[in-house]
């Protein structure tokens, strides 16, 4: 099945309230330093962050979900003075098939203060459906969204994208009733989210993970679909004021190719990345709009030929200024975090923190400047797993 971010399995044994995770100056590296932030899940091993958002002169957002208890709860934190705080946030979720609420967040974004959009998915005991939370500089609101699947089947938003208070896009998958998942593209007017129409280019598997928008007429959406064999392609669709349409992309592996993050910068700079397979490990993928056609750029694996290196989000605030994240696991029992950053010219590895002893992925990266980036995910030290909010510079 595609539709869900790949994870590593990780046993807990030991159950602990986390509720504020502080990592001293001395952790920053590069220029990146760890970040107070709010983990309030009882249980530790669900307390994880998927995405980050912010907007200039407005402060900067962190989306996931948590565990209380056995439910699972949206977490939405705010970039404060203090630190990262917890902002209260919907859960629609009733009891689920497991017996227990189940609210998880994905992504965010943000245009001003009073205007961010948060989108994931929740259970209402039948089924999975779409949630999208609106921020209205108060307060967190959940908002009507399509949920083309039914009443019986799965639907869920993954990445969000605005470009004003009248323009955002929110980007998934649904079941259609057959073994198929479908992309799903919903669009806010100002007024209401309605789905538009997408291509499902594969015969079984279609996802889309995140979106980038510059304009009414200029949207990205990258993902995942399976091809006839049965494997795992990139996925590109293009917004451009009038319909969805694919567009070719770059897939270097014979056998699993994935994007899991866009940004668009103009009309002709976007970049999306991800990863692609070699026969024994993963390997970092970046690839670059340039006006006229998507082409691979040469992207650093930290973890050498034996290990696996994924990025999963990238952010742009120009031509001269990128910044993607994700992690690589070394092979010996340790996964650690990613950070690249483009110059102009080439696409560099940057000295990343790790709060954990075992593991530490990063899913979001936001950037308003040159000099000011925020990145998020979790962090595992053998027995707490813990939200990981990080800043540059």
């Amino acid at each position: 099945m595609v539709g869900r971010r790949p994870r590593l399995l990780i046993s807990i044994g030991t159950v602990l309230v986390v509720l504020l995770m502080v990592v001293s100056p001395a952790s920053a590296a590069g220029g990146w330093t760890v970040e107070t932030s709010a983990s309030p899940g009882g249980i530790p091993n669900l307390n994880e962050l998927n995405g980050v958002a912010a907007a200039s002169g407005s402060p900067a957002w962190a989306v996931g979900y948590y565990d209380d208890s056995g439910n699972e709860l949206t977490l939405i934190l705010k970039r404060t003075s203090s630190g990262w705080v917890q902002i209260p946030s919907p859960n629609p979720g009733g009891p689920s098939d497991s017996g227990h609420d189940d609210n998880e967040l994905y992504g965010v974004a943000a245009t001003s203060s009073t205007n961010a959009w948060a989108v994931g998915e929740y259970n209402d005991g039948f089924a999975y459906n779409t949630v999208i939370a609106r921020w209205n500089g108060a307060s967190w609101k959940k908002q009507t969204s399509p949920n083309p699947g039914g009443s019986t089947q799965e639907n869920v938003l993954y990445g969000v994208a605005g470009t004003s208070a009248s323009n955002a896009w929110a980007v998934g998958d649904y079941t259609d009733g057959t073994t198929k998942y479908r992309t799903l593209i919903a669009h806010w007017n100002g007024v209401k989210w309605s789905k538009q129409t997408s291509p499902s280019p594969g015969p079984t598997s279609n996802v889309l993970k995140a979106v980038g928008a510059t304009s009414a007429k200029n949207a990205w959406a990258v993902g995942t679909y399976f091809d006839a064999g049965g494997h795992p392609r990139t996925l590109i669709e293009h917004w451009n004021g009038v319909k969805w349409s694919k567009q070719p992309s770059s897939n270097p592996s014979a056998t699993e190719d994935e994007l899991l993050g866009v940004t668009a910068i103009s009309a002709s700079n976007a970049w999306a990345v991800g990863y692609s397979t070699t026969p024994t490990s993963y390997r970092t993928l970046i690839l670059h709009w340039n006006g006229v056609k998507w082409r691979r750029v040469t992207s650093p694996n930290p973890g050498g030929s034996s290990a696996s290196d994924q990025l999963t989000a990238v952010d742009a605030t120009s031509s001269t200024n990128a910044w993607a994240v994700g992690w690589e696991n070394s092979g010996t029992g340790t996964v650690s975090t990613v950070i690249e950053r483009w110059n102009g010219t080439a696409w560099k590895g940057q000295p990343s923190p790790n709060a954990g002893t075992v593991d530490d992925e990063l899913y979001g990266v936001a950037a308003t400047s040159s000099s000011n980036a925020q990145a998020a995910g979790f962090s595992y030290n053998g027995s707490q797993k813990v939200t990981l909010v990080i800043h540059c510079c």
